[in-house]
């Protein structure tokens, strides 16, 4: 029986090619498919900050199939030294909870610019956002 290779389903174009290549890292370490909701951005919705990466083309918005956005996210925060990082990429893991200041519950994956990965070295920066009522709006660094 061949098992089929975990596959990621672009719904909104992601034109960072070390993007892509991390989502697909991303899908094969996790054993599932990603659902890719939201990529290269030129406007604003409801939430987004001002400098956010989608604007510069360099984040997306995800789900994994068959996990809640919280177990993919905690899986992926348990393995991030797993994925794939070089000498000048950076890359953000966001969280944005169900009281999200955005749109709606979901993980996001940015790169940095150059400069910022050369300044703070390979890996990745995993944060949450809108966990709780209160922490609507709100970044901090995930344990």
């Amino acid at each position: 029986m061949i098992i089929p290779k975990p596959k990621v389903l672009f719904l909104r174009p992601v034109s960072d090619i070390q993007l892509r290549l991390l989502l697909g890292s991303i899908a094969e370490l996790l054993g599932r498919d990603l659902r890719v909701h939201s990529g290269d951005r030129d406007y604003r919705p409801k939430g987004s900050p001002r400098r956010s990466l989608h604007l510069a083309h360099r984040a997306a918005d995800l789900h994994v199939n068959g996990m809640t956005d919280d177990q993919a996210f905690r899986l992926l925060l348990a393995l991030r030294t797993k994925l794939p990082t070089n000498d000048i990429h950076r890359y953000q893991l966001i969280h944005h909870g169900q009281f999200t200041e955005t749109e709606a519950e979901h993980i996001h994956i940015g790169d940095y610019p150059l400069i910022t990965g050369l300044a703070l070295g390979p890996g990745v920066t995993c944060l949450v956002e809108g966990m709780t009522p209160q922490t609507k709006g709100k970044y901090s660094r995930a344990a």
